[in-house]
Formats: C-alpha cells, structure tokens, sequence
C-alpha cells in the first residue's frame, strides 16, 4: 500500500537545511524527520536547491590533522601519511583547493618523469602557477645527465653497428681476420 504524501512543514524544510549543511551523512540525520524515508529527503532538497551535499570522509579529517600548521605535501606524500589511496587523496585536496579551504602553494617536478606535481597547502592562499611543460630537449638534457657517459657511448655504438649491418652498408670482414680475431 502507498504512503499518502504528507506536506512539508516550515520547520521540516528549516530541519532540511541544517541535516544539508552538515558533514554527516542523510542516513545519520534522518531520525530528525520522523516520518520522511532519506529518498524523500533527498528528493525534497533536490527540489527546493540545495545542490550538492558537502559529504564527510574521515580522510579529510586526518589529513587536516597532518597537514597542520603550514606543512606542505604532495598528494602522494599525503596519501602515505594518512594511509589513502594517491587518487583520493589528491581527489580530497582538489576538492579542498576548489572550496578554497587549500590552496596550491607550488609545484614540484616527478624525479622519473619530470611531470609538475601539486604540492598542497591547508588553508586560504593564492594558488601558485603551473610551470611550462618540459620541452623534448629538456627532458632530453635531463635523461642525458642521468646516463653514465660510458655505456651511453657503448649503447650508441651499438645501435650504430646494428643499424648498418641491417642496411647492409658495414662491410663484412674477410673469414680469415673474423677466425683470428672474431667477428663483429
């Protein structure tokens, strides 16, 4: 049997306001509307224009913890501090950066692959500006300086041999000289 619709009273609709507001979740807060299922509840917020509801996760309460008093963090750096997952993290400080309740204090090149990474900031600021992206010499200049100069050079010789061998412009030495000293 269907429910006869009950009107929404003034103080119901005040109720609503304040259950949409707070962190805690609908199901928590339900019990202040005796009567109202929580998809009612939701229904009649999405109705009236609350948007979206503001959700709690005890990640961001840790990670205020940690992140206090100015203390600086990637989202990798955060993650492992609080025991998330990277991609939460980074999706609890977007949020934060976007309500302005964090901002992006700098940025950070990866040590592999040079990417900026976002080095976050609890409370309000000016976010910092991206940097440019690494040119192709750049990243080149920068893998360049991590090679060892030697088995850079043996690598490239190589390749050099490989290739020519396959073009078929090496000349081949004699059977002779390849018995006595091998081949190349």
């Amino acid at each position: 049997m269907k429910r006869p619709y009950m009107r929404w009273t003034d103080a119901e609709v005040a109720i609503l306001h304040e259950i949409w507001a707070q962190p805690e979740t609908i199901e928590s807060q339900a019990h202040r509307l005796p009567g109202r299922p929580v998809e009612r509840i939701r229904h009649k917020a999405r109705a009236i224009g609350l948007g979206a509801k503001p959700r709690l996760t005890p990640g961001w309460t840790e990670l205020c913890k940690v992140m206090a008093h100015g203390l600086s963090m990637t989202a990798k750096q955060a993650a492992q501090a609080v025991n998330l997952s990277e991609q939460q993290a980074r999706e609890l400080l977007d949020r934060a950066v976007a309500e302005q309740r964090a901002h992006i204090a700098n940025f950070q090149r990866h040590p592999r692959t040079g990417a900026a990474q976002k080095v976050y900031r609890i409370g309000s600021g000016t976010n910092a500006k991206r940097p440019d992206m690494l040119t192709r010499q750049q990243s080149q200049e920068r893998w360049k300086a991590k090679q060892d100069p030697h088995e850079l050079f043996v690598r490239r010789r190589r390749y050099y041999t490989r290739k020519k061998i396959e073009s078929g412009t090496l000349a081949r030495r004699d059977p002779l000289t390849a018995a006595l000293f091998g081949s190349v």
